[in-house]
């Protein structure tokens, strides 16, 4: 998982924010430094994560077979959560879509969702 501390450094050391204007969750901006940043640790880390998004989607996709909703709610929340951390907006907003359709017990709209999940991969790995 990404380090929030490093982030909000990032963050914080934008010369444009004085530190009286310092937001500690401004997730937008925690973003864009995060991904403006060359700092190689960080690419090894959101490469991290890519790679076990792939892994996941495999888990996604075995669920979504079984109908099993529950757990499919589970990692939409968590893509949710954890794309924009590590500064994949698109990857939270189709998180927070699979999850309202397993919550609805959408099967069609589960299957866009792993298939949008599964072309946004394909594109952040070329």
């Amino acid at each position: 998982m990404i380090n929030i501390l490093r982030l909000l450094q990032l963050y914080k050391n934008k010369k444009r924010y004085s530190k009286d204007s310092f937001r500690a969750f401004d997730l937008e901006t925690l973003v864009v430094a995060h991904t403006n940043s060359k700092d190689p640790q960080e690419e090894e880390l959101r490469r991290g994560y890519l790679d076990n998004l792939r892994e996941n989607l495999f888990e996604i996709q075995k669920l979504f077979e079984k109908s099993n909703f529950g757990e499919i709610i589970v990692f939409g929340h968590r893509l949710s959560g954890s794309g924009g951390l590590y500064g994949y907006p698109e990857i939270s907003l189709t998180g927070a879509e699979m999850e309202a359709a397993a919550l609805s017990k959408n099967p069609e709209d589960i299957e866009k969702s792993i298939n949008n999940l599964r072309k946004i991969v394909t594109k952040l790995e070329s």
